[in-house]
């Protein structure tokens, strides 16, 4: 699989491309994401490699703003994660997800791995890039599916540790076609 999707911010400012390339021993995000954070322009360009099962093996995050800065890292897939130079990141063990604060495209990775089937619900921890500071926590999240027809597949997604909730639709390949208030897919295939 291959898609080129554009996506609205919603509320303020901001568009996000993804390049997503999906092949059988891989999956590469390549996304560049223009927006306000604080009150001030952010351009963040980020890239996630997944392992065929969408477990992150790999992220890169650079962003230009009030700050330039940047974040390497590397897991293994099965929750542990480290800094680009190996030093593990204890604090991100058990986490096999990646969200950026500022991307839909990121909800994608555990609608995909999950494959959860419609009534169906699972509580995860990712490892949460908050921009523009670019700290990194683990959170909780749950997503059920909702329904699961074909072009518009519905979840509820939530933020256990902050107590928001929110129903976000979906098309085939798992990427965001409406995120309320926040993001709107822009192109469709």
């Amino acid at each position: 699989m291959k898609r080129s999707v554009l996506w609205s911010h919603l509320g303020q400012p901001g568009l996000e491309h993804l390049f997503l390339h999906a092949r059988e021993e891989e999956v590469l995000a390549d996304g560049q994401a223009i927006t306000m954070e604080q009150g001030m322009p952010l351009r963040a360009h980020y890239v996630v490699r997944c392992n065929s099962d969408w477990q992150v093996t790999q992220f890169d995050i650079d962003i230009l703003g009030r700050l330039q800065a940047d974040l390497h890292l590397c897991a293994d897939g099965k929750g542990n994660w480290f800094f680009a130079e190996g030093e593990p990141i204890p604090d991100l063990a058990g986490c096999i997800d990646i969200d950026i604060s500022i991307s839909p495209f990121t909800n994608t990775l555990p609608i995909r791995r999950l494959q959860l089937a419609v009534d169906e619900s699972k509580e995860i921890l990712v490892a949460y890039v908050a921009l523009p500071d670019m700290q990194v926590t683990p959170i909780r999240q749950r997503y059920t599916c909702l329904s699961n027809l074909p072009g518009e597949r519905v979840y509820r997604y939530e933020s256990l540790d902050s107590e928001f909730s929110t129903e976000i639709t979906v098309d085939d390949d798992g990427l965001v076609i409406n995120y309320p208030h926040l993001f709107e897919q822009l192109t469709v295939r």
